[in-house]
């Protein structure tokens, strides 16, 4: 339930893909944080699929996006789903003022987002990179929906503050509707094995706490 890079359209189109990620409820668990695992046990989520790429020459560049990520979970209930959804961004809210040597996250802001799912909201996290060393501004934009018991991700890192809101939403939309054809038989996704290694894991987080 991925986008395929053809999909992402400029100016991802060079941009390397990372290894996927397929976790079981059980893998997600093993490799999640304590306050993570609670969440997954709690909202009941089954399993979890994550596509990444990433550029380590747009990070050198120091200017626009180097990382957009996809994510697609599946839940036991609709109400889960949603549930999980407020909760991320709560967590995400949560986590203004913490930092670490590599990262300090600095800001989250909400933006409504219309049309795309049954329900459906976007944050932008302002972060700054090594902020004690070279600090640098980076942003995540993401866009989180719900489409029956899945929670579909898109998310965007880039260096500065240019404003992706609208190109998130936009591929936000295309795996919403990779997300119905997949549900309706439309399109047969090809089987993936399980991806249970915490290296594969870690570089397809989509969520603020990790850096890319």
């Amino acid at each position: 339930m991925g986008l395929a890079q053809q999909d992402l359209g400029e100016p991802y189109a060079s941009f390397p893909q990372l290894p996927s990620v397929l976790q079981s409820r059980e893998e997600m668990i093993k490799f999640a944080s304590d306050d993570e695992d609670q969440d997954i046990a709690k909202f009941d989520a089954l399993k979890t699929y994550r596509e990444r790429y990433q550029s380590d020459e747009a990070v050198t560049e120091v200017k626009g996006p180097f990382a957009v990520g996809t994510t697609a979970t599946l839940f036991g209930s609709e109400g889960g789903a949603s549930g999980y959804l407020e909760d991320d961004a709560r967590d995400a809210e949560g986590q203004v003022g913490t930092f670490n040597p590599e990262l300090r996250i600095d800001e989250v802001v909400r933006f409504d987002v219309e049309g795309i799912g049954e329900e459906a909201l976007g944050l932008r996290v302002g972060m700054t990179v090594e902020p004690a060393t070279n600090p640098l501004r980076a942003d995540q934009t993401m866009v989180m929906f719900r489409r029956g018991v899945i929670l579909g991700i898109v998310s965007v890192y880039s260096m500065g503050a240019e404003d992706l809101r609208e190109q998130v939403k936009g591929l936000a939309a295309k795996l919403d509707q990779r997300i119905q054809a997949v549900l309706t038989g439309e399109v047969q996704p090809t089987p993936s094995e399980p991806t249970p290694t915490a290296e594969a894991a870690s570089t397809a987080q989509s969520t603020p706490t990790v850096a890319p």
